[in-house]
C-alpha cells in the first residue's frame, strides 16, 4: 500500500510539472503573439492576461481587451476572451466570447449581444500542426447600431475543414436561422462551398504569413440557399481568384424575382432609377416564368447581372 501511495505522489509531482510547464507556455506564447502584432503596428490593451484550469484544463483569459488594426478603421471592445485547452490535449482550443462586445467602424458603433458565442479550432498533433478544422457557432446574436438599423440572427453555425478536392482546399459551410434586419424577416440562408489558396494551412505557412501570406486562388460555390417570405434565391458557379479580384460566374437563380427586385430597389442596394430597366430585362430573360436565371459575370475587378453593370466586384484580399 506504501509503495502504492508513493506511485501516486510521484506521478502527482510529474503531472503538475507538466502542467506548470504547459501553462507557462500556453502565457508565454499569448504574450509573444500579443507583442509581435504590436510590432506590426496593432493597438493591443488589456488589465490581465492569465492561465488557470489546474489539473485538467489550460484556460487563458484576456480581461479588458481592447484591439485596433495598424490602419485603425476599426476597433475592438470586449470585458474578455477566454480560450480552452485540454492539457492532454492542447491541439484544440475552443474560444469563447462575451454576452457582450462592441465594434467602433467609421460612422457608427455596432453593439454585439449573444447567448453564446464561441469557436473551435484543430491543428494535427504533430510538429507541422497541419490545420484540421474551425466551427463557429452563436445562439440568440443581436448587432445594433448607433446608426438605427440592427441585425438578429436567431441560430449561427459556420465551419471550414480540409477537403477532399486538394490538400490546399477547405470546404465552408454557413447556416443562418431566423434571420431579422430591421423589420425583413429572412428564415434561413446556408452557403456550401470549397476555397482553395495558394498553399496549405499548416505551422510553416502561419509563421510566414507576414511576408509571404496565404491566399485564396479559387472559390467554388457548390450551393447559396437564401429564403425570406414566397422568395427563394440560389446560387452556384466558379470563381478564379487572381490578386484577390474574382473572375468567373455565378448562375443566380431567384424565384419570385419581382419581389426580389422591388426589395432591392426599396433597400438602394439596386440603382432606383432603374427598376424599370431591371424588371423589363428580367421579364425578357424569364420567359415570363416567375422563376429567373441570372448569371452573374465577374470580369475585370466588376460585376454584371447579365448585360445589366452592377458595380465593382468584391476583393478578397
Amino acid at each position: 500500500m506504501r509503495r502504492l501511495t508513493i506511485i501516486v505522489v510521484v506521478l502527482a509531482a510529474v503531472y503538475s510539472g507538466y502542467w506548470a510547464v504547459g501553462s507557462r507556455s500556453v502565457s508565454n506564447g499569448a504574450q509573444n503573439a500579443i507583442a509581435q502584432m504590436q510590432d506590426q503596428g496593432w493597438q493591443i490593451d488589456l488589465s490581465e492576461l492569465s492561465t488557470k484550469g489546474y489539473p485538467s484544463r489550460f484556460d487563458t483569459t484576456l480581461t479588458d481587451l481592447t484591439l485596433a488594426p495598424p490602419t485603425g478603421n476599426w476597433r475592438y471592445r470586449a470585458p474578455f476572451v477566454q480560450s480552452f485547452a485540454l492539457s492532454y490535449a492542447p491541439n484544440e482550443v475552443i474560444a469563447v466570447l462575451p454576452d457582450t462586445q462592441t465594434l467602433d467602424l467609421p460612422g457608427q458603433e455596432l453593439t454585439i449581444t449573444a447567448d453564446k458565442l464561441r469557436a473551435s479550432t484543430k491543428v494535427a498533433a504533430s510538429t507541422d500542426l497541419t490545420y484540421q478544422g474551425f466551427t463557429a457557432e452563436g445562439d440568440q446574436i443581436r448587432i445594433a447600431s448607433t446608426l438605427n438599423w440592427s441585425l438578429d440572427v436567431v441560430r449561427l453555425l459556420a465551419a471550414m475543414r480540409p477537403s477532399a478536392s486538394g490538400e490546399t482546399s477547405y470546404d465552408l459551410y454557413a447556416e443562418l436561422r431566423e434571420v431579422t434586419l430591421d423589420t425583413t424577416p429572412i428564415e434561413f440562408l446556408t452557403a456550401d462551398a470549397v476555397l482553395t489558396f495558394d498553399k496549405p494551412l499548416n505551422r510553416a505557412t502561419f509563421a510566414a504569413m507576414e511576408t509571404d501570406p496565404v491566399v485564396p486562388t479559387m472559390l467554388s460555390v457548390n450551393d447559396i440557399t437564401l429564403k425570406w417570405d414566397d422568395v427563394l434565391l440560389r446560387a452556384k458557379g466558379d470563381l478564379d481568384v487572381i490578386a484577390g479580384v474574382p473572375a468567373g460566374r455565378i448562375t443566380l437563380t431567384i424565384a419570385n424575382w419581382e419581389q426580389v427586385i422591388a426589395t432591392l430597389t426599396r433597400s438602394g442596394v439596386l440603382d432606383p432609377n432603374l427598376g424599370d430597366t431591371y424588371r423589363n430585362v428580367a421579364a425578357l430573360l424569364s420567359g415570363g416564368s416567375d422563376t429567373l436565371d441570372v448569371p452573374l459575370i465577374f470580369r475585370d475587378g466588376f460585376v454584371s447581372a447579365g448585360p445589366l453593370p452592377l458595380g465593382p466586384a468584391p476583393r478578397f484580399y
